[in-house]
């Protein structure tokens, strides 16, 4: 009875390591919400719950919406400690780090393996914390961390790139994905000083120009176009933002320069609180992926930042052209698919089963492909080459056939990014000529003039022999 009428000892310890809370934190409601949820489920006391994998591609926001739900739910806990989960000595750190601060008895520093095991069942005892918030953060797989988990009596969560938590640890996980347009939007507007509300009749804020638009509406219209540039992914719109505020430039240069070269302005560093060169977010995954995969990666990079049919990508009878280990890639359904799920698990990539088309995003697509033209013209050029290879053997020859029409479909969006209309493979400049008169003939007449114009510009610029050539239809 002494000890049910003895009111409760609060103490309190905060991580050091935790993120201070973003003041431009914006959206993610429904995120924070169901991780709420499922930490809380079925507890009015928070007590053990599963723990909660937030998973997702690097620069999507797994990191900030964690720290955002230990600052907004702060108070219901005793203690919140941040691991820093990449490696397991990093993690190993982190406990015995805890370890100090909670003055278990027993504790030994010198012995890290017991020590740490110790936090570990401290924590699952709810001794001498009973409400207690770990966040493992970065973790690189299910492996990496399920040997360093509380066995219950509080709440984890784990950001991770790894969508595989269900087979290893039977969790769903939350997965994250890039802001709706309209939080790239607000964030943009919040954060960039040029791009802040203001009177329609008043010119733009100090700092970076809105490009010759002036008021709330050109603001409106710069961060739209901003954000779909950047596919609304927010780690790109944090450095976007950063950017514009700390050079002044404006949104219109901004994205002259991401068009132009997107890996050597991400590389640029800003103020922002990120480890790394933004650029280099996307490699660090890569390192530990297989060849397969890594080939794979880089001939999607190479193609479009649109969803690629896998029709279009496996084409045996052409793979004897193509690069190792792509050909072997590339040779069958069964191989492509193991590459492209090792990709997936990673959130490299996109799958959709049910229109079995494989997708990059953007920025991912952009930062990948300028940069290996950077660090390696030679295997840019390749693999540049390969994806016109399997672009020209997509061609079914016939535009005659409505039957072609989506096969043609599949390859059109391709060929301007990868560079197809510049090159001087009879091949692919047939397949060329069969887009731009096939869209003629199913009524696509400025689709036509957009591809074919430009495109026989550059077959003239580039060769003689291209002066003379003839277009089979009218072009005005």
């Amino acid at each position: 009875m002494e000890d049910v009428a003895r009111p409760e000892r609060r103490i309190t310890l905060w991580g050091r390591e935790i993120p201070f809370r973003n003041r431009y934190f914006t959206g993610r409601e429904r995120e924070l919400a169901e991780l709420r949820e499922r930490l809380a489920e079925s507890s009015t006391a928070l007590v053990g719950q599963p723990p909660q994998p937030v998973y997702g591609m690097g620069g999507i926001g797994k990191t900030e919406i964690a720290a955002e739900y230990a600052h907004r739910h702060s108070a219901e806990y005793d203690l919140v400690w941040w691991i820093r989960a990449e490696q397991e000595e990093t993690i190993i750190n982190a406990l015995v780090a805890l370890g100090r601060k909670m003055a278990l008895p027993g504790f030994r520093a010198d012995d890290r393996d017991y020590s740490a095991r110790l936090v570990l069942a401290a924590l699952a005892g709810r001794e001498p914390y009973r409400h207690w918030l770990l966040i493992y953060d970065n973790a690189e797989s299910a492996a990496a961390v399920q040997n360093y988990l509380p066995a219950g009596g509080g709440h984890v969560i784990i950001t991770s790139r790894d969508r595989h938590w269900r087979r290893a640890m039977n969790l769903d996980g939350i997965e994250v994905t890039e802001f709706d347009p309209e939080e790239t939007i607000a964030f943009l507007r919040r954060r960039v000083t040029a791009l802040a509300e203001a009177p329609s009749t008043a010119g733009p804020a100090t700092g970076a120009t809105i490009d010759g638009a002036t008021g709330a509406t050109g603001a409106a219209d710069a961060a739209a176009e901003l954000a779909r540039e950047l596919g609304n992914l927010p780690l790109a719109a944090e450095h976007a933002a950063a950017y514009l505020n700390e050079t002044g430039t404006g949104v219109a240069e901004y994205l002259d320069l991401f068009r132009r070269n997107a890996h050597a302005l991400l590389a640029s560093a800003v103020d922002i609180k990120y480890p790394q060169s933004v650029a280099t977010t996307w490699s660090v995954s890569r390192s530990r992926i297989s060849d397969e995969a890594d080939a794979l990666f880089k001939l999607l990079a190479s193609l479009s930042a649109e969803p690629i049919s896998e029709e279009l990508l496996v084409q045996p009878a052409v793979t004897h052209g193509l690069p190792e280990p792509l050909d072997r890639v590339l040779s069958s359904v069964t191989t492509f698919r193991r590459a492209a799920r090792e990709l997936g698990r990673y959130s490299l990539l996109k799958l959709d089963g049910v229109r079995n088309v494989v997708q990059l995003h953007r920025v991912v697509q952009a930062v990948t492909k300028d940069r290996m033209a950077r660090e390696d013209p030679e295997a840019a050029r390749r693999f540049r080459e390969a994806a016109h290879l399997l672009l020209a053997a997509s061609d079914p020859g016939s535009i005659e056939r409505e039957g072609n029409d989506q096969i043609y479909q599949r390859s059109l969006q391709h060929l301007v990014p990868s560079g197809a209309v510049e090159s001087a493979d009879p091949r692919v400049r047939r397949l060329v000529i069969n887009q731009v008169e096939q869209l003629y003939r199913r009524g696509g007449h400025q689709e036509s003039l957009r591809l074919g114009e430009p495109t026989l510009e550059l077959w003239r610029a580039g060769s003689a022999s291209t002066t003379s050539r003839r277009w089979p239809w009218p072009c005005r």
